[in-house]
C-alpha cells in the first residue's frame, strides 16, 4: 500500500508541479517587463507581421529578409511572457494562443499558412482563445537564437539613441524590457554551449544581462538618464564577454 501511494504521488507530481516548472520561465516575468508594454509590444508586432501578409509579393519579401521568423519568434516570446505574467489575464490577450499562432509564423514558408497564423493572432489579440492551447511551454522553443540576436541589436541601437537623446525615455522603455524578456529565453536556450560543464556560465550570464537590462528599463520608466545609462553601459561590457566565451 506504501508504494502504491509513493507512486501515485509522483505520477501526480510529474503531471501536476513538475511540467509547469519546466515550462515556466527562469525569473518573474512581471519582475522584468510591464504587462502594457508586453500588450504594445503584441500588437506592433501582429501589426508588422499583418503588412508581411499583406500579399504575396509582401510575403516573399519578408521571407528573403527573414523578418517573419523573426517577428514569428519575438512574438512568441511576448506571448509566452503575458501567458505567465502576474497581470497577463488583465491584457485581453489570449496568450497561448497568440503564442501557437506566432510558433507557425516563426517557421512558415507558406503564404496561406502565414496569412491564416496572422488572423489567428489578430483574434488571440481581442481574447479569442483556441480551446487546444495549452499555457506551459519551455521557453528554449520559443524563438531561435540567431534571430534572437539580431532582434536585441536592433533593440539595443533604438535603447541607445534614447539614451543618446532622453527628452522622454519612458516612451522607450520598452525596447529595453523586450531585450530583458528575450534573455529569459536566451538562458534556457543553451544549444550554442558546446561543453556541458559550461552551461552554468551561459546560464550566469544571460541572467547578468537580463538583470542588467531591466535596470535599464526601470531607469527609462522612472526618466532618470544617468541610471539607464550606466546600465547600458555595463550590459555591452557582458555582451562582449558572452560573444567572446561562446561565439567569437
Amino acid at each position: 500500500m506504501k508504494r502504491f501511494c509513493l507512486t501515485l504521488g509522483l505520477a501526480m507530481l510529474y503531471a501536476g508541479s513538475v511540467v509547469p516548472a519546466f515550462a515556466a520561465a527562469p525569473a518573474k516575468v512581471s519582475e522584468i517587463i510591464t504587462v502594457e508594454e508586453l500588450v504594445a509590444e503584441a500588437k506592433e508586432r501582429v501589426a508588422k507581421l499583418g503588412e508581411s501578409v499583406a500579399n504575396e509579393e509582401a510575403f516573399k519579401k519578408a521571407l528573403e529578409e527573414k523578418s517573419v521568423g523573426r517577428d514569428g519568434g519575438v512574438l512568441a516570446v511576448t506571448a509566452q511572457a503575458i501567458t505567465e505574467h502576474d497581470k497577463g489575464k488583465d491584457s485581453g490577450i489570449a496568450g497561448p494562443t497568440l503564442r501557437d499562432a506566432a510558433l507557425v509564423l516563426r517557421k512558415t514558408k507558406s503564404f496561406d499558412e502565414a496569412k491564416a497564423a496572422v488572423v489567428k493572432a489578430q483574434s488571440a489579440l481581442v481574447g479569442k482563445a483556441d480551446v487546444a492551447a495549452v499555457a506551459e511551454h519551455p521557453w528554449a522553443k520559443l524563438t531561435g537564437m540567431h534571430a534572437m540576436m539580431d532582434e536585441i541589436e536592433s533593440r539595443q541601437q533604438k535603447v541607445r539613441r534614447a539614451l543618446a537623446k532622453p527628452r522622454d525615455l519612458p516612451k522607450s522603455s520598452q525596447h529595453a524590457a523586450v531585450i530583458a524578456m528575450l534573455a529569459l529565453a536566451m538562458e534556457e536556450d543553451t544549444h550554442e554551449v558546446k561543453k556541458p560543464n559550461e552551461i552554468p556560465q551561459w546560464k550566469a550570464m544571460a541572467k547578468d544581462y537580463r538583470d542588467t537590462l531591466s535596470k535599464v528599463a526601470a531607469g527609462m520608466r522612472a526618466n532618470k538618464p544617468d541610471d539607464a545609462s550606466n546600465a547600458f553601459n555595463g550590459s555591452a561590457k557582458i555582451c562582449t564577454a558572452c560573444h567572446e566565451k561562446f561565439r567569437d
